[in-house]
C-alpha cells in the first residue's frame, strides 16, 4: 500500500501508518515546514522506519507535489485544510495523486470548537468541506468518528 499524509507535521499518522503498511509500503510524509519534517525523518530512523519518504511541499500549488497522478491507495489530511483559502486545489492535488477508486480522508476542525476561533484560519463545517471536496472530483462515501468532540472525519473516494 502507498499513501500519502498532507500537513504531517511531526508525523503522528505518517509514522504509524509507515508501520502498518509494512516494508513493501510506502508513505509520504508532505508539509510546507522544513523543520518539522527534519524532526520527522530523525525520528523515523531513531525508529527503524524506512519506508517513510518526507517532502517539503507547498500543496496550494498545483502541480508541486512530485508524486505521479493515479499512485496512492490514500491520501489522508487531517487537520490542515482550515490553514489555507486554497481547500479546493489541496484536495485536487489529493484527487490526482490517488489511484482510480483510491480513498481520501479528511479530518478537521468543527469551526465552533476550533480553539482560537478564526483566528486560526478558516476553518469550515463538514457540509461546506463536503461541497469543496465534491466540488473538487471526490466522490463522498461517509462520515467518520474521529474520536474527538472538535473534530469531524470525511472519507472520500475518486
Amino acid at each position: 500500500m502507498k499513501l500519502a499524509e498532507f500537513g504531517s507535521g511531526t508525523g503522528l499518522f505518517s509514522l504509524a501508518a509507515a508501520q502498518r503498511v509494512g516494508r513493501d509500503g510506502k508513505v509520504y510524509a508532505i508539509d510546507v515546514q522544513k523543520v518539522t519534517l527534519d524532526s520527522l525523518r530523525s525520528r523515523a530512523r531513531l525508529e527503524g522506519i524506512f519506508n517513510l519518504e518526507a517532502l517539503w511541499v507547498d500543496l496550494e500549488r498545483m502541480g508541486a507535489l512530485e508524486i505521479a497522478d493515479n499512485s496512492l491507495d490514500a491520501v489522508l489530511v487531517p487537520n490542515m485544510l482550515f490553514q489555507s483559502q486554497k481547500k479546493d486545489a489541496i484536495l485536487r492535488e489529493a484527487l490526482r495523486i490517488a489511484k482510480p477508486g483510491g480513498q481520501v480522508m479528511v479530518i478537521d476542525w468543527y469551526p465552533d470548537k476550533a480553539i482560537y476561533g478564526n483566528e486560526m484560519g478558516w476553518p469550515v463545517d463538514q457540509a461546506a468541506m463536503r461541497g469543496i471536496a465534491e466540488k473538487s472530483g471526490l466522490t463522498w462515501v461517509r462520515d467518520v468518528q474521529t474520536g474527538s468532540t472538535y473534530h469531524y472525519g470525511l472519507l472520500f473516494r475518486k
